[in-house]
């Protein structure tokens, strides 16, 4: 499991970030476009899917970036 203080490697990039948090779960949404009609004129056609995901904080060539999924990175040590 990634932790606070581990070197990771961002999967397709192949550089190195440093974890600045431990993990937590947060929920992303995305707008499915193709379901559900207009119900009314006030609501979009549209419906909001969530999932939980675990994220890390990182420190990357100088930056913070928040919220980023665990999935994408590969522990180094």
């Amino acid at each position: 499991m990634i932790k606070n203080g581990d070197l990771v490697e961002i999967v397709n990039l192949e550089k190195t970030a440093l974890v600045l948090s431990d993990t937590y779960c947060t929920v992303f949404t995305t707008k499915d476009l193709n379901s559900l009609t207009e119900i009314d004129g006030k609501l979009l056609n549209r419906t909001l899917i969530s999932s939980e995901v675990l994220v890390v904080d990182l420190l990357f060539e100088n930056k913070i970036y928040k919220k980023v999924p665990i999935s994408t990175l590969k522990r180094v040590r």
